[in-house]
């Protein structure tokens, strides 16, 4: 006996269903077949029943799906088989940026903490398969030789345990010059972040020096540099624009612009994120250029058209589960801190612990079980939601602290969103000339 998953999402729009099943990512049309017998059961043709068990929509009714989801909950979230490490080697920063929330503290990491890291990843590396390192900041790169010193440790550590190792970084990359881009090499870092705000007049508004002047040309130089002198296949560069009020009014044109000079290359591709507000004080004298997502949704979808856009809807299992709820990730600062959330970095409910010179993480066990444990734990329902596969019940536990609402409808919005996509390609293909 069959029956209908918990996890089948229908949506009907201009004459058509579909059905989208989110453990398994599955999507089809929705014949009126299929659909009086996920509703009644009764009599069903082998082939449209074959077809709904394949794609998961039909299982078997003695099939557990909430045990399941605990499985992969505790395969993804509670012992994952990798270890992340956010690592801030300083706290300084070159940049004012107008919106930044960091207090850009005059911290280094010392020698300690950083022996201490190093020692606590020899210790603990025996339990995982993967160790992911992002160089962050402040500004990374001011802290260079931190950055050589942990990594060669690092990787040494993870090739005596057949461990995969991977690093990316968060950069302004006014220093990233190709010297620097080649010793970055060695210490395997080939995926950037790297934030760009527009043409000159409105990112050098924005994104300036300590000093006040502008940084768009040298940034420029820098990324043309590694485009044309860099031949790896492996590099990654993802280019930020925060879009502000300022750079909505050119959008368009700059992206056509950055598109002929970087983005042609597919080692770079694009990230638009409208200009929010993070928290700190400098943004309160920028409030009138914060966006909402509403607002570059447009130029989301013309990047998205012209195939230049970093993919953010990861509708795959456990593809939206925020890396703060995982129990094995760590933002650690440069004073030896121990965090959860990148952004909320100086709230006292983010700062679960401290880096021992030893390797040992002191951790406050009641801090650390208010970002870990899931939504269900937190009273948002996640028992019987149908996107669940998706976050694995997980929670962003910044927005419960800033009063903020879950992030759950980003994922019912994505989800939304490729099923829209499904009945545009399906129209398309049947030739459909009415309007989507």
């Amino acid at each position: 006996m069959y029956i209908a998953s918990k996890f089948n999402v229908i949506k009907e729009k201009n004459g058509w269903k579909v059905i989208y099943n989110t453990m398994t990512q599955e999507i089809d049309q929705l014949s009126e077949e299929a659909e009086r017998y996920l509703r009644e059961g009764g009599e069903i043709s082998s082939e449209t029943l074959a077809s709904l068990k394949e794609k998961g929509i039909l299982i078997d009714s003695a099939a557990d799906e909430d045990k399941v989801l605990s499985q992969l909950r505790k395969k993804y979230v509670s012992e994952p088989e990798s270890l992340f490490l956010y690592l801030l080697p300083t706290e300084e920063c070159n940049f004012r940026c107008k919106y930044c929330y960091e207090e850009f503290r005059h911290i280094w990491m010392s020698q300690e903490t950083q022996d201490g890291i190093i020692e606590y990843v020899k210790t603990n590396i025996s339990r995982y398969k993967f160790l992911r390192v992002e160089w962050f900041g402040g500004e990374p790169l001011l802290a260079l030789n931190a950055i050589e010193y942990m990594s060669k440790k690092l990787i040494d550590i993870c090739r005596q345990n057949h461990v995969l190792y991977y690093a990316c970084m968060t950069t302004n990359a006014y220093t990233l010059d190709l010297h620097t881009f080649e010793r970055l090499r060695k210490c395997k870092v080939l995926s950037y972040q790297i934030t760009i705000d527009g043409p000159p007049a409105v990112h050098d508004n924005q994104r300036i020096l300590k000093n006040g002047q502008g940084t768009f040309a040298r940034i420029m130089e820098n990324l043309i540099a590694i485009k044309d002198h860099v031949k790896t296949r492996m590099l990654d560069v993802t280019i930020r624009i925060n879009v502000s009020r300022d750079m909505l009014r050119g959008i368009y044109g700059f992206i056509d612009d950055l598109y002929e000079k970087l983005l042609i290359d597919k080692r770079f591709n694009l990230l638009l994120k409208p200009v929010s507000n993070y928290g700190g004080d400098r943004v309160r004298d920028f409030e009138e250029q914060l966006c909402g997502i509403q607002d570059i949704q447009q130029a989301v979808d013309y990047c998205t058209e012209k195939g230049i856009i970093s993919p953010e809807d990861d509708l795959s299992v456990g593809g939206n589960v925020c890396y703060a709820s995982r129990n094995a990730s760590w933002v650690i600062g440069a004073d030896g801190s121990l965090y959860k959330c990148t952004v909320l970095l100086y709230d006292e409910n983010n700062i679960v612990g401290r880096v021992r010179s030893n390797g040992v993480f002191e951790v406050d066990e009641n801090k650390l079980s208010r970002w870990v444990c899931s939504g269900t734990d937190h009273g948002l329902g996640c028992d019987e939601c149908q996107y669940a596969p998706i976050c694995l019940k997980s929670v962003c536990y910044k927005r419960i602290l800033c009063g903020q609402e879950n992030g759950c409808h980003f994922v019912r919005e994505s989800v939304d969103k490729r099923m829209d996509q499904y009945i545009k390609e399906r129209r398309d293909n049947n030739n459909e000339s009415s309007e989507y």
